[in-house]
């Protein structure tokens, strides 16, 4: 991908938040509809529609119906025949469309509501949606937000690629690692915080360097990792966990002075992410299980 096409992938997820907090703010639905009036309204010039936009009081039982008829007078009819949604080029803008809301959502359920109705808008004009190759969620990991120390996806970057990966059904089964550090506070305390940083980064890239291209991985707290192994089963990610906690068990890092830093150990959980389980309920059965390994003394891996 260029340089110029990721800024401005970058620049239209900027957008794609500022009209989702337009939504928040005005108490408005989190649907594809109400969302391009709010992108309408905030970036372009359209304004017939800001002017009718600003007429309308959002808090009275007729809102949808007039929501409605602004789209249907400034945008359906106008805009998007400019841009020649009619061509066939329709999934792909609409796959364009869900990448970016799928950076700006805090919940899950509500991104299911954005994207099925999506579809539907799509079967009752005649066309037939198509999500991206199931691979594609790798570009979504790419752009999504990062930690800033470990260079590793934050909390919200992991759970905007883990969504758009387990949509497609060809990456089940999916393992889900839970892991934290050992007593990380004290080793903090022992060897400074620098070194403690130092420490987590060192972890991170050994995770990079393990683990394959597609594997998803989090710094998800301060001492807590979240990994996700797409097309790998529960059995196979006890595997896999074990193997990271022998690995890191063996790192040792020296400070100037050529002393060894007391080694650290990890606790970890595994689960899988099955049919009929949200990523909600999946991380919660993979916390259980690694409070299981926590609770049997530490450094060692357990699954739900």
């Amino acid at each position: 991908m260029s340089d110029q096409r990721l800024e401005d992938i970058k620049a239209a997820g900027l957008k794609s938040r500022g009209a989702m907090m337009w939504l928040r703010d005005h108490q408005l639905p989190a649907e594809p509809l109400c969302y391009t009036i709010a992108y309408e309204y905030l970036h372009t010039e359209n304004q017939a529609l800001k002017d009718d936009v600003d007429k309308i009081d959002t808090s009275s039982d007729s809102v949808k119906q007039e929501l409605d008829k602004v789209f249907k007078d400034h945008v359906a009819s106008k805009h998007y025949k400019d841009l020649a949604m009619q061509s066939g080029r329709t999934n792909q803008y609409v796959n364009e469309l869900l990448k970016l809301l799928i950076k700006n959502f805090d919940n899950n359920e509500d991104l299911s509501e954005v994207v099925d109705g999506a579809k539907k808008y799509l079967a009752e004009n005649g066309e037939e949606f198509e999500f991206a190759q199931p691979e594609a969620y790798l570009e979504t990991k790419d752009l999504a937000t990062k930690d800033e120390l470990t260079e590793l996806l934050d909390e919200q970057g992991f759970l905007v690629t883990l969504k758009e990966a387990t949509d497609q059904e060809e990456n089940h089964p999916f393992s889900l690692i839970y892991m934290d550090i050992d007593k990380f506070g004290l080793f903090n305390e022992t060897n400074g915080k620098m070194m403690g940083d130092v420490m987590l980064k060192h972890i991170a890239k050994l995770l990079n360097n393990f683990l394959k291209g597609s594997d998803i991985i989090s710094r998800f707290h301060e001492d807590k990792f979240c990994i996700a192994l797409p097309k790998a089963s529960v059995e196979q990610g006890v595997k896999v966990a074990d193997d990271i906690r022998k690995k890191i068990a063996g790192v040792a890092l020296k400070k100037k002075t050529g002393l060894t830093v007391a080694k650290v150990t990890v606790s970890l959980g595994v689960t899988e992410i099955r049919a009929g389980v949200s990523i909600a309920q999946a991380l919660d059965k993979a916390k259980v299980a690694l409070n299981r390994s926590i609770d049997l003394g530490r450094n060692c891996v357990n699954r739900d």
